[in-house]
């Protein structure tokens, strides 16, 4: 079995998505880039 073939294969892990946009909004914070709600 190969390293693709493995990657290929399901798996049992499972994520929350919101998981990911939690991660990427405080990685964004943290470089001083702040989200803009409205229409400014």
């Amino acid at each position: 079995m190969t390293p693709f073939d493995r990657m290929m294969e399901p798996h049992d892990e499972t994520f929350n998505p919101w998981s990911v946009v939690n991660l990427v909004f405080h990685h964004l914070a943290g470089q001083g880039l702040h989200p803009v709600l409205g229409d400014r």
